[in-house]
């Protein structure tokens, strides 16, 4: 759904997936869909999938404000990704 309406803005080229992967129950960290099924979802849209494996749990809370930049959107899961 987020990612339908995203995907019609003209100024931004969604690319891929980023999700988080319990590595021991091979599924997704925060809602536990398996891991075929993300790989199925992300074929079928057409994006490639990039995976950060966990081997525990960690939680990532972001707070962001309603009319923060897009520079800090972008920023966010940069910053995510080099904490991973």
């Amino acid at each position: 759904m987020a990612l339908d309406v995203i995907r019609r803005d003209e100024d931004i080229d969604v690319v891929a997936l980023l999700v988080t992967m319990n590595a021991a129950a091979d599924r997704v960290a925060m809602h536990a869909v398996r891991r075929a099924l993300v790989e199925a979802q992300a074929d079928r849209l057409g994006l490639a999938l990039n995976v950060i494996e966990s081997s525990e749990f960690r939680s990532f809370e972001v707070w962001v404000r309603t009319d923060c930049s897009r520079s800090l959107l972008v920023a966010v899961p940069a910053g995510l990704l080099a904490r991973s």
